[in-house]
């Protein structure tokens, strides 16, 4: 096995370490609430108080609350069950209008219709309904528990329990609720149920459903078939008298927000229809039927949810039934309600039990009045069955999972014994209404009690997972540096990989003996054990070189490593503090530029220029012109356009909620929202984003053309000259297709034609990644009848001429081959002349960047595509400046070999700082769920199409930087045989070796491949060491007010941005020895030809 080899094995052990210790941190930070299976049951209850023979306390009797006996109010006798429902009073039909955010509700009569926005005031029919039959109707703000996605919020509504934020994760995969819920109670009491709309139900709850007509909801871009679809049947399911319980949900809304955002003409149209359906509806159904018209979430100013915001968190809820609802002084009226309240309100409602897991209070003036008993005995009815049912699944729960304190058990328990204590002196609506009062009150208690402990963390698996991480990057960071290269030429890599394996083996063997509980935390666990203590074992042996170059690094380390890792702890420290994770863009920004102005100041001046410059002025002024050297003046001349480009990103930042007085300067939707002048500006920003495209595909072609590297017609060539251009143009077509109005493209367009240029694109970039990998060297060989340099492809001689040293390498070689044998240059053999050797290396990494660039473009949108272009102009302009400092340092040709710490952190910085600069938050609302529509259209079997294109949108800065890593260190080889002006050589020896270019790090491979191992390793390692700092934040701030809202994203996000990170640089890495394989081929053949 080549040592390049050995490395890269070595380099991914590493990384299988850091992901092991995050994985086995995160099983044990972000785990699942435990789910009880248990069912509830209840004894239906009837009893009629009578004085003498009148009916007391009914609806419309005339006997006074003093003259009624006590147990007409409690009408429980001691010797009756305690667990006791009331008998059904009405059908439900449920309406789930998608992200129906409060406001969108409200009838704000203030307002002009020049003044009304386009969700304002569009559901008139509840306006009227709510003025004209007030005792009918309720209108109430509904509150969802964050997360604010659909799956947890259909889990709240039919269980009435609090999802935990882990649960987000499963908003694309819907597996069957287990836990008792509205649905599984009415089935089991033989009542059906008749399902419209979004298919996510019918993965929650299979089988459940009389009839269901189901409907695709993840393409939100779609935003009418679902609802069509429901208005084609609701009509005639409502005039079906075999159900007892209705569903409808509508996503038109909601897909209309995502695609457009609240304030587009699309969601007046979508608001109006639902008006449509609601009157029609109300119309229809019969006096024995009550609707429900609610949101499950609402949406953000952008259109997303997901949080925890205001406007994320506050739906709407419209009660109405044509019998009258619940009125009197006996209950408290409530204007805002909890989601969960929705669940025991309709087991009520319904005649059920409410399901065992609920932690929701019932909603007593949505109650629909009845003759069967009294309002008053319905309402006390009602809270006892709520009271019981809540505070049976509090001692079960706690009697399973020891998380409540014994001391609110004993105030629980004493509570509850006091309002049991009430029931039985209830006497007349006064005091109903104090016992009503004290109910609600004491299930808010409980439901903020379990809202405190509610998340079980594990901590021997999260301080296994801290220990693992933070050995991995201690031990790594002793090797990466230190370790001598002769240890790879031992056994030890197969020995760390074999015991890994018998680890593994063992885990499996102990799993199958019910040794190990979990197969894969145990296999994470055993095999990162096994593994640092091998590596333990090397540290150990080799501690004396590693101690000596340690000592060495330090002695030769000047002021600037100080400041740098000053920054790398400030980088880290704001981890810990959630006002500067939400300001960490502006932070990033703060280090990057600090490092990089520290970089001037430390780039030391040439003694051949100092000299030259002091000889030829000793005044005043030429001691201050004696700090500006030419190579000074330069990178200062970059740094500050650098700063300038960063300072443009800012453009494309994102606000979160929490930036108060912050505002995004662009809307992060299509171009094709908005009203009519908007329209035209966003027309004319469509535009000049494909200018900005054409001309980064231009100076690409151009760079190449002059590093030789676009000359002759392989496939690799031309798919570098011609396909950026196609990608481009293509691009445009779609997003001036995309920019159509909807009746347009529906008109003249099928669907798959609207996605067909997109495909274009995939298969293009696909085709392309696949050549370059089959055929990755970008040069041509001119034929040797061709005596002389001639024009080829309009190109005179304008690339760096190779001749001799395709002639001197093959001369050493045949000379190491050959001892005594005459030096081939000397011989009459002619050698081929090859275009595009010099920059062989940094080729094809341009090219695979530039296909890269234009994929991430076209799923980033017109908006927010310029920012990719900015982040590529930066990384540029950043390696130039990197290669002139490593150049100006290097004394010795090997120590360009030799990345620093600092230049790895400031490519880092970079990295995550355009995390936020290509219009991403670490929060789940600012996901850009619309790149998984690009192409799709949202018709797909599964979710890893969608995974991955959402995956390359809001991971594209770690993606690129991660695969462009290696041009950190190939950069100075190809700035000096490009623009050999450009850098003032040290010393003859260096600038020898350099007019080779690229060839160089072939021809020393050895240093080549250690000098990229390390490089790779520093990377990984330094978002390593930020993924551990949001881990230990994670594990200090577990009890904080902020952890679901800031800590818990940003450990999440960050963790995906390491494990996105590490294949990037493992691919770039391979892509470097695929380089230098095939050009020991070619040298091998040409060898072969001289001969």
């Amino acid at each position: 096995m080549g040592k390049h080899w050995k490395y890269f094995f070595l380099l991914l052990w590493i990384s299988y370490l850091l992901v092991s210790g995050v994985l086995l941190f995160v099983r044990g930070f972000l785990l699942h609430r435990v789910s009880l299976t248990h069912k509830s049951t209840c004894k239906i209850s009837n009893n009629t108080c009578t004085v003498g023979d009148k009916p007391a306390l009914s609806n419309h009797s005339d006997i006074n609350d003093g003259d009624v006996p006590a147990h007409c109010f409690n009408s429980f006798d001691s010797d009756e069950e305690t667990n006791i429902c009331v008998a059904s009073r009405a059908k439900v039909i449920l309406f789930i209008i998608d992200a129906l955010r409060y406001d969108f509700v409200y009838f704000n009569r203030s307002l002009d219709d020049s003044q009304v926005l386009p969700y304002q005031n569009k559901l008139a029919v509840i306006d009227e309904l709510l003025t004209h039959q007030p005792n009918h109707s309720k209108l109430y703000k509904f509150i969802a528990d964050p997360p604010t996605t659909t799956m947890q919020r259909l889990k709240g509504i039919t269980t009435g329990s609090l999802p935990t934020f882990v649960d987000i994760g499963s908003n694309f995969a819907t597996p069957e609720i287990n836990e008792d819920n509205v649905l599984d109670q009415l089935r089991s009491q033989n009542q059906n149920i008749v399902f419209l709309g979004d298919d996510t139900w019918t993965g929650l709850f299979p089988n459940r459903f009389l009839r269901q007509f189901a409907y695709p909801s993840f393409n939100v871009w779609d935003l009418d078939t679902v609802d069509n679809g429901i208005k084609k049947h609701i009509i005639n399911e409502i005039q079906k008298s075999d159900w007892s319980f209705l569903i409808a949900h509508f996503l038109g809304v909601d897909h209309c927000g995502h695609r457009y955002g609240p304030q587009h003409v699309e969601m007046s149209r979508k608001l109006q229809e639902m008006n449509d359906v609601i009157r029609n509806v109300v119309n229809t159904m019969d006096d024995s039927t009550m609707l429900f018209v609610i949101g499950d979430h609402g949406m953000t100013s952008h259109g997303d949810h997901g949080g925890d915001s205001d406007d994320e968190v506050s739906a709407a809820m419209f009660v109405h039934s044509h019998k009258p609802l619940v009125t009197g002084d006996f209950i408290p009226h409530r204007e805002v309600v909890k989601q969960i309240d929705l669940v025991p309100t309709l087991s009520t409602i319904l005649g059920l039990p409410i399901p065992f897991s609920n932690l929701g209070s019932v909603i007593l003036d949505a109650l629909p009045s009845g003759e069967d008993i009294s309002d008053q005995q319905y309402v006390l009815k009602a809270l006892k069955h709520n009271l019981e049912q809540v505070t049976s699944y509090i001692h079960r729960y706690s009697s399973n999972k020891n998380e409540f304190s014994q001391e609110k058990l004993t105030l629980l328990n004493t509570n509850f014994n006091k309002l049991q204590d009430q029931v039985q002196n209830i006497f007349d609506s006064v005091k109903l209404k104090y016992f009503a009062v004290n109910a609600l009150e004491y299930l808010m208690f409980l439901r903020k009690m379990c809202e405190e402990v509610w998340v079980e963390f594990d901590p021997m698996l999260m301080s296994r997972g801290l220990v693992i991480t933070f050995v991995t990057i201690f031990f790594s960071f002793l090797i990466v540096d230190r370790l001598p290269g002769e240890v790879l030429n031992t056994t030890f890599l197969l020995v760390g990989y074999i015991s890994m394996l018998i680890a593994v083996v063992v885990c499996i063997v102990s799993y199958n003996l019910d040794l190990v509980l979990n197969l894969e935390q145990g296999i994470y666990f055993f095999t990162g054990i096994v593994s640092l203590f091998l590596m333990s074992i090397l540290i150990i042996q080799n501690w004396e070189p590693i101690v000596t170059t340690w000592h060495n690094q330090i002695k030769i380390n000047d002021w600037t490593h100080v400041f740098c890792r000053m920054l790398v702890a400030l980088s880290l420290v704001v981890m810990f503090s959630n006002s500067y994770v939400v300001e960490e863009a502006t932070v990033l920004s703060y280090l990057f530029l600090s490092l990089l102005w520290l970089f001037v100041f430390n780039l030391k001046v040439s003694k051949k220029e100092t000299n030259s410059r002091f000889r030829s002025d000793k005044s005043l002024f030429g001691s201050l012109n004696l700090h500006l050297t030419s190579s000074r003046l330069k990178v200062i001349c970059l740094v500050i356009g650098l700063s300038f480009l960063l300072r443009l990103s800012h453009y494309y930042w994102r606000c979160r909620e929490e930036q108060s007085g912050c505002e995004s300067f662009v809307t992060h939707k299509p171009h094709s929202s908005g009203t009519f002048i908007e329209g035209k500006y966003r027309n004319a920003e469509c535009l000049s984003t494909l200018v900005f495209l054409g001309m980064f595909v231009s100076f690409a072609r151009i760079w190449l053309r002059s590093c030789g590297n676009l000359v002759g017609f392989s496939p690799n060539i031309a798919l570098s000259r011609y396909s950026p251009s196609v990608i481009v143009v293509c691009t445009g077509g779609f997003w001036i297709l995309h920019s159509l109005p909807r009746d347009m493209k529906l008109k003249f367009f099928l669907p798959w034609q609207l996605q067909f240029l997109p495909w274009v694109i995939y298969f293009v970039t696909a085709t392309a990644v696949v050549i370059f990998f089959i055929q990755p060297l970008c040069i041509y060989i001119i034929p040797k009848q061709k005596d002389n340099l001639i024009s080829v492809y309009g190109q005179e001689n304008a690339i760096p001429q190779l001749f001799h040293q395709v002639k001197d390498m093959m001369a050493k070689r045949n000379k190491f081959n050959k001892p005594g044998k005459e030096n081939v240059g000397s011989g009459d053999k002619q050698f081929p002349v090859i275009y595009g050797l010099a920059t062989v290396y940094s080729a094809l990494f341009v090219n695979l960047s530039v296909f890269l660039c234009l994929f991430i473009a076209l799923l980033l949108g017109d908006v927010l595509a310029p920012s990719v272009l900015l982040m590529v102009t930066i990384c540029i302009g950043l390696l130039v400046i990197l290669a002139v400092l490593q150049c100006e340092k290097s004394v010795l040709t090997a120590q360009l070999f030799a990345v620093p710490w600092s230049f790895v952190v400031c490519w880092g910085l970079l990295s995550i700082y355009f995390f936020y600069g290509t219009g991403h938050q670490p929060t789940f609302p600012s996901i850009q769920w619309d790149a998984a529509f690009v192409g799709t259209g949202g018709q797909f079997s599964n979710h890893i199409i969608p995974a991955l294109l959402i995956g390359f949108n809001t991971f594209s800065s770690q993606i690129i930087m991660g695969l462009m890593l290696p041009l950190v260190l190939i950069a100075p080889f190809t700035l000096w045989v490009m623009f050999p002006k450009f850098i003032t050589a040290n010393t003859d020896i260096k600038m020898e070796d350099m007019r080779r270019g690229e060839m160089l790090l072939f021809e020393k491979d050895g240093l080549f491949y250690r000098g990229m191992f390390t490089l790779c390793t520093k990377y990984i390692l330094f978002h390593g060491m930020r993924m551990f700092t949001c881990m230990f934040a994670a594990t200090i701030h577990c009890r904080h007010l902020m952890v679901w809202k800031i800590f818990a994203p940003k450990l999440i996000f960050e963790g995906l941005g390491l494990f996105v990170t590490i294949p990037s640089v493992l691919v770039a890495y391979l892509i470097t020895i695929r380089i230098t394989s095939e050009l020991e081929n070619l040298l091998s053949r040409l060898d072969k030809v001289q001969r």
